[in-house]
Protein backbone atom coordinates (compact mmCIF):
# COMPACT_ATOMS: atom_id res chain seq x y z
CA UNK A 1 0.00 0.00 0.00
CA UNK A 2 1.28 3.08 -0.99
CA UNK A 3 1.62 5.94 1.72
CA UNK A 4 -0.23 9.13 0.94
CA UNK A 5 1.04 12.32 2.67
CA UNK A 6 -1.90 14.03 3.10
CA UNK A 7 0.01 17.34 4.37
CA UNK A 8 0.73 19.04 7.48
CA UNK A 9 -2.17 19.02 9.47
CA UNK A 10 -1.42 22.11 11.00
CA UNK A 11 -2.07 24.61 7.60
CA UNK A 12 -5.49 25.51 6.21
CA UNK A 13 -4.91 23.70 3.07
CA UNK A 14 -4.98 20.08 5.09
CA UNK A 15 -8.18 18.16 4.35
CA UNK A 16 -10.59 17.52 7.36
CA UNK A 17 -13.58 17.56 5.25
CA UNK A 18 -16.33 19.56 4.24
CA UNK A 19 -16.39 23.23 5.96
CA UNK A 20 -19.14 24.69 7.94
CA UNK A 21 -21.99 25.06 6.18
CA UNK A 22 -20.60 23.44 3.30
CA UNK A 23 -23.19 20.46 1.75
CA UNK A 24 -22.04 16.81 3.15
CA UNK A 25 -21.37 13.80 0.26
CA UNK A 26 -23.85 11.73 -0.31
CA UNK A 27 -23.31 8.20 1.47
CA UNK A 28 -24.74 4.93 2.51
CA UNK A 29 -23.57 2.76 5.30
CA UNK A 30 -25.15 -0.02 7.19
CA UNK A 31 -27.77 0.66 10.05
CA UNK A 32 -27.59 -1.42 13.69
CA UNK A 33 -30.09 -3.92 11.45
CA UNK A 34 -27.22 -4.42 8.71
CA UNK A 35 -29.84 -2.41 6.44
CA UNK A 36 -28.76 0.16 4.06
CA UNK A 37 -29.60 3.35 4.79
CA UNK A 38 -28.38 6.16 2.44
CA UNK A 39 -27.91 9.52 3.87
CA UNK A 40 -29.71 11.78 0.55
CA UNK A 41 -33.18 9.68 1.25
CA UNK A 42 -33.35 9.97 5.01
CA UNK A 43 -32.49 13.16 5.35
CA UNK A 44 -34.77 14.12 2.29
CA UNK A 45 -34.78 18.12 2.07
CA UNK A 46 -33.34 20.82 3.33
CA UNK A 47 -33.57 19.73 7.06
CA UNK A 48 -30.33 19.63 9.05
CA UNK A 49 -28.86 17.56 9.86
CA UNK A 50 -26.04 16.12 13.14
CA UNK A 51 -23.43 13.49 11.91
CA UNK A 52 -21.99 12.50 15.22
CA UNK A 53 -18.99 10.29 14.49
CA UNK A 54 -18.01 7.93 17.76
CA UNK A 55 -15.37 5.44 18.47
CA UNK A 56 -17.29 2.53 20.18
CA UNK A 57 -20.51 2.76 22.35
CA UNK A 58 -19.27 -1.07 23.63
CA UNK A 59 -16.22 -0.11 25.55
CA UNK A 60 -16.24 3.94 25.49
CA UNK A 61 -18.08 5.24 28.35
CA UNK A 62 -17.55 8.49 26.79
CA UNK A 63 -18.70 7.87 23.69
CA UNK A 64 -21.91 5.62 25.10
CA UNK A 65 -23.09 8.36 27.50
CA UNK A 66 -23.20 11.15 24.45
CA UNK A 67 -25.17 8.55 22.49
CA UNK A 68 -27.34 7.58 25.81
CA UNK A 69 -28.06 11.72 26.05
CA UNK A 70 -28.61 12.40 22.15
CA UNK A 71 -31.12 9.36 22.08
CA UNK A 72 -33.19 11.06 25.40
CA UNK A 73 -33.31 14.00 23.13
CA UNK A 74 -34.49 12.77 19.95
CA UNK A 75 -37.63 14.51 20.46
CA UNK A 76 -36.42 17.63 20.77
CA UNK A 77 -34.12 17.35 17.56
CA UNK A 78 -36.78 16.10 15.74
CA UNK A 79 -39.79 18.81 16.37
CA UNK A 80 -36.41 21.68 15.75
CA UNK A 81 -36.15 19.72 12.00
CA UNK A 82 -32.45 18.08 12.96
CA UNK A 83 -31.87 14.84 11.90
CA UNK A 84 -29.35 13.14 13.97
CA UNK A 85 -26.58 10.52 12.35
CA UNK A 86 -24.41 8.46 14.78
CA UNK A 87 -21.95 6.73 13.04
CA UNK A 88 -19.08 4.24 14.29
Amino acid sequence: AELINAGDPFTEDFPTGPAVGEPVPDFALPDQNGNAVRFSEVKAGEGRALILFHRSASWSPYCKTQLVELQQNLDASSRNGVKVFAIS
